[in-house]
């Protein structure tokens, strides 16, 4: 004999569709809301970085590229640039590279992480004097910083390789480093007679930190450009390694810094600035400094 079921009133019965639709709907809504959110990160970044040649063009800079596309849908803001150059117009100098990929939240729209292809250029009118750098992974991270006229900066390079030349046959090695690093980051500065806490101090410092393994020079070519002293200090055929730790201030005029690194550092030097250097290492073959 059957068993007596509960017939199933027809408010039970309509329950059970919205038990299985809601969630759904609750989903869907929220990927229609994350996708306008990001389409409009998407245009605002584009609209930003499309001003950036007129505004560098204001400042001296010279910011250059020769397309410009962005991906990453759903998660990251993916900014792709093909043929960068980026130069002082006071400078012969020029940095260019066949690619950059910038990398960006839409949560986090002021950290950006720039990655770069296995070749950059730095290069001036004389072709033959162009430095051609080549490395196995490359990333850049920035992090603006308020009341700071520079925000924190970070650079990994590995398995770097320096050449020189203006193409493939007239090219000659200067040496390989196995991975270079530099961090920087604003730093609160006391000046003599400031009693204020450190937190309410002005961010007119900067901590640097910079490590290079590996180095391995060519001799011949550092004489050739005029380095003997970098040549005797770092070659060894063990490769070399360089540990510096430090903090200095103010930040040096980068407009005069690109157009005379030399003239820039002497006049950063006789207006105050202040270069400290809290741990240093330098390592050549058995030898340590």
């Amino acid at each position: 004999m059957n068993e007596p079921t509960t017939p199933q009133t027809p408010s039970s019965r309509r329950r059970i569709p919205w038990m299985v639709t809601l969630p759904f709907l609750v989903f869907v809504l929220i990927a229609i809301a994350w996708s306008l959110f990001w389409w409009q990160s998407a245009d605002a970044l584009k609209a930003q970085l499309d001003k950036v040649p007129a505004r560098t063009a204001d400042t001296g800079w010279r910011v250059d590229w020769e397309s410009f596309s962005m991906s990453g849908f759903p998660f990251r803001l993916d900014s792709h640039f093909k043929d960068v150059t980026v130069g002082a117009d006071a400078s012969e100098m020029r940095w260019s590279t066949p690619e950059v990929h910038a990398i960006v939240l839409p949560i986090k729209p002021d950290h950006v992480l720039i990655d770069l292809p296995e070749e950059q250029r730095i290069a001036s009118r004389d072709p033959s004097k162009a430095v051609i750098l080549e490395k196995g992974f490359a990333r850049v991270s920035y992090v603006p910083v308020e009341q700071a006229p520079a925000g924190r900066l970070a650079l990994d390079f590995q398995n770097v390789t320096l050449d020189q030349g203006a193409d493939a046959d007239t090219r000659r090695r200067l040496g390989t480093i196995e991975r270079l690093e530099l961090h920087t980051r604003p730093a609160p500065h006391r000046a003599d007679g400031d009693d204020r806490a450190e937190a309410a101090l002005p961010l007119a410092a900067f901590d640097i930190a910079l490590t290079v393994n590996g180095i391995e020079l060519d001799d011949n070519a550092l004489r050739s450009l005029g380095l003997d002293r970098l040549s005797a200090a770092l070659l060894s055929p063990e490769g070399s390694s360089l540990k510096a730790i430090g903090r200095f201030r103010p930040l040096p005029d980068l407009d005069a810094l690109a157009e005379a690194p030399g003239p820039a550092l002497a006049a950063w030097a006789e207006q105050g600035g202040v270069l400290e250097i809290h741990q240093g290492m330098l390592k050549s073959g058995e030898a340590t400094a």
